[in-house]
C-alpha cells in the first residue's frame, strides 16, 4: 500500500509517555475511572455510576462495554487512544472486549464503533486475535501484517457500514486484503492490562471481489477488564 508513513515503534512507543490532551477512558461502575496512559486518577474514590459502560450480556459471560471520547489532532501527533482517522465518516465512541466461548479455539474480540454502550449504531471495526497464536509469538509486539488469511488466521479484521450509508457492506481480511496491526508495546491479555496499537488495513468486500476496498487507519488503547481465565479456566493469560 502507499499510503502516509508512520512515525517510528520507538517514537510511538515515547507519545505513551505524553499526557498533554490525554483523552480517558470511562470506567465501569465497578472501578475507578482508568486513563489511556494506564494512570488511575480517582484511586480510592468510588465512582459516579454510568447508565452505559460496564458489562454487558451479548452471548459470553466476559463482554465488556466502554464508552470512549476521541483526542484531537491526527495519528502522527496524538497519544496511543482510540479513534480512526480514515476513513473520516466513522467516529468511534465505544470500545467493547469479549471473549470466543470456545476454549479450543479461544479469540479476543476487539469491537470498535458509533454509538453508546451496549448496543452500537452499526457502524464498526472488530479485530479477532487468536489466544493461541498470541501464546505461540505469532501476535506480537512491534509489526503484524494482516491479510487475507482466511484459513486460519491469528488476527482476522471485519469492518461494516451500515446500509445507511454509502457504500455499505462488509470489508474485512478476505481475499487481496493487506496491513498491518502495530503493537506499541509487547501485548499483555492479562486483566488490568492496556492493550495498545496502531492500525493501517486495506480491507476488502467480502464475498465480492468486485467492490472496492476500504481503507482503515486508526489506532486503539483499550483496557482489558477479563483475562482467558474468565471464560476457559486453565487458560495462562499473560506477556510474552
Amino acid at each position: 500500500m502507499t499510503h502516509r508513513a508512520w512515525p517510528s515503534i520507538a517514537a510511538a512507543c515515547a507519545l505513551l509517555a505524553c499526557t498533554k490532551g490525554e483523552t480517558f477512558v470511562r470506567g465501569a461502575p465497578a472501578g475507578p475511572a482508568v486513563s489511556n496512559s494506564g494512570t488511575r486518577p480517582d484511586a480510592g474514590k468510588k465512582p459516579e455510576p454510568e447508565e452505559d459502560a460496564g458489562p454487558i450480556d451479548a452471548g459470553s459471560p466476559v463482554t465488556y462495554c466502554t464508552r470512549v471520547v476521541a483526542p484531537s489532532g491526527g495519528i502522527e501527533d496524538s497519544p496511543i487512544a482510540t479513534y480512526v482517522s480514515m476513513p473520516g465518516d466513522l467516529t468511534l465512541t465505544r470500545q467493547v472486549e469479549r471473549w470466543s466461548n470456545d476454549c479450543k479455539d479461544l479469540r479476543l474480540i476487539l469491537e470498535f464503533s458509533d454509538g453508546a454502550c451496549p448496543v452500537g449504531l452499526g457502524h464498526s471495526v472488530t479485530f479477532s486475535l487468536d489466544y493461541q497464536a498470541f501464546l505461540d509469538g505469532v501476535i506480537h509486539g512491534g509489526n503484524n501484517v494482516v491479510g487475507d488469511n482466511t484459513e486460519t488466521p491469528a488476527i482476522s479484521v471485519r469492518y461494516v457500514r451500515p446500509t445507511k450509508l454509502t457504500p455499505h457492506g462488509t470489508w474485512g481480511t478476505c481475499a487481496g486484503a493487506e496491513g498491518q496491526l502495530v503493537f506499541v508495546e509487547a501485548p499483555d491479555f492479562s486483566a488490568g492490562r492496556y492493550l495498545r496499537a496502531r492500525y493501517q488495513l486495506n480491507l476488502t468486500k467480502c464475498g465480492d471481489a468486485t467492490e472496492s476496498a476500504q481503507f482503515l487507519e486508526g489506532a486503539f488503547s483499550l483496557l482489558l477488564r477479563t483475562s482467558p481465565r474468565d471464560v476457559c479456566p486453565g487458560a495462562d493469560a499473560g506477556v510474552r
